[in-house]
């Protein structure tokens, strides 16, 4: 099928598209490219194939997250001018820029959860003793005067 040579360059292209944000299965529905069982397979089998893909995994989660930063800063198409010269906001343009910005968020927290994940701040202050908590009650005498 594929020689060494064959798959050493195709695994580098496929390496160069996901680094720059696209998707494993886009790439490999591209003219000569394997099918994706068979990509697994040379990952499987080739520790430098291996490495090189989780590379471009990590890669690819930088480009995603440069792109958050590129939507959420553009303005461009916020504000729609109106045949009278006035001016409008367009919210449909930047509630799907929230979208996009929220997905690829969401990716990324499924990618790279320990980098974008959500984190959790967890106090353990005890060192491994018990905590002993005993309500304490203050009682005070209704008839006197403070």
């Amino acid at each position: 099928m594929y020689s060494e040579s064959q798959k050493t360059e195709i695994i580098a292209e496929i390496c160069e598209r996901i680094s720059k944000g696209e998707s494993l299965r886009s790439v490999l529905r591209s003219e000569n490219m394997p099918a994706l069982p068979t990509f697994f397979e040379w990952i499987d089998n080739n520790k430098d194939f291996a490495n090189q893909y989780a590379r471009a995994t990590e890669l690819r989660a930088e480009t995603i997250f440069e792109d958050i930063l590129n939507i959420s800063d553009s303005t461009d198409n916020d504000i729609i001018e109106l045949p009278d010269g006035s001016e409008v906001t367009n919210h449909h343009v930047i509630n799907r820029d929230r979208l996009r910005v929220d997905s690829r968020k969401w990716m990324l927290s499924k990618m790279m959860p320990k980098k974008y994940g959500e984190k959790l701040d967890i106090d353990h202050t005890t060192k491994g003793n018990e905590i002993n908590q005993t309500p304490t009650f203050v009682f005070k005498n209704l008839n006197e005067t403070e």
